[in-house]
């Protein structure tokens, strides 16, 4: 999944002092049920923490 995410919505960032890797992910407002699934999964099998991530907006100034 991570590989495939990599392929279309996402990227994976170098952790400070190296420890570690994030992934972030990006995707349309209509599809965030999926990005829920995707963090719960991640959650459940150990890769991240069980705090709900912060969905933000990348639209600036006149939904540009």
């Amino acid at each position: 999944m991570i590989f495939g995410s990599l392929l279309g919505g996402a990227h994976g960032e170098k952790r400070i002092l190296g420890v570690g890797t994030r992934f972030c992910f990006y995707q349309e407002a209509v599809h965030v049920k999926y990005l829920m699934f995707l963090h719960k999964l991640f959650s459940d099998l150990g890769y991240c923490n069980s705090k709900l991530p912060i969905i933000t907006t990348r639209l600036g100034r006149k939904g540009k």
